[in-house]
């Protein structure tokens, strides 16, 4: 299971049998390729299937990281609440430092600025938010899913 965890990491060939090329690869049969992934899905270590959009190429260059101070008694709260906007794509707490006291991160992605902005005020008018940090992408250098190398979930 450890190696079809990490084939699986890498994406699914695009190709008529997918995971005929995976099985192949493992020494096993297509069929239980298949068994072993929904195995995998109702254990919860896969949650789903998807295609990988570069959602550049498809209008979405503007990104902000939005950066909030949420007190402790209402920070999972609203991070559950904001995790449903359709622009957010991350929302994460993270420990605050001295110099840089936020603890709530939402990575937002639109085609145009003038729609973030008018998501971020409605963020903040909704949720009584103040003084956000904003982190506009001015260049990429890298984005890729993580590549898992080792695994310690057993077979």
């Amino acid at each position: 299971m450890n190696e079809l965890i990490k084939i699986l990491s890498y994406g699914i060939p695009i190709e008529k049998h997918p995971f005929k090329r995976i099985a192949k690869e493992l020494g096993i049969s297509e069929k239980e390729v298949i068994e072993k992934i929904k195995n995998l899905k109702d254990e919860g270590i896969i949650r789903f299937f998807r295609a990988s959009i570069d959602y550049r190429k498809i209008g979405y260059s503007v990104n902000v990281l939005l950066c909030f101070l949420v007190t402790d008694n209402k920070i999972d709260n609203i991070a559950k609440d904001l995790s449903k906007y359709k622009m957010v794509s991350h929302c994460y707490r993270r420990l605050p430092v001295e110099k840089f006291p936020y603890n709530l991160f939402l990575m937002l992605h639109s085609k145009t600025k003038d729609e973030i902005l008018s998501c971020i005020e409605k963020i903040k008018r909704d949720f009584s938010l103040n003084n956000p940090l904003l982190l506009f992408t001015k260049r990429e250098f890298k984005r890729q899913r993580p590549r898992i190398k080792e695994t310690s979930y057993g077979d």
